[in-house]
């Protein structure tokens, strides 16, 4: 899991490297800071709720 870990985190770092300087600066890492988190809240909501009920078709919920 570590290699896929290391995988989105070069991704993310890239995505939010405007300049392409290989470095972040402050309002690059609070963009991407702002993402992580939104997808971390979105993915808690969505646990919360539990599994698929299958009343929508077998599509997760």
């Amino acid at each position: 899991m570590s290699f896929l870990d290391g995988k989105v985190n070069d991704y993310f770092d890239d995505m939010f490297d405007f300049n392409k300087d290989g470095r972040l600066s402050m309002e690059e890492q609070a963009m991407q800071f702002d993402m992580v988190r939104d997808i971390e809240e979105r993915n808690r909501r969505d646990s919360f709720w539990g599994s698929d009920d299958d009343s929508d078709g077998g599509d997760d919920d």
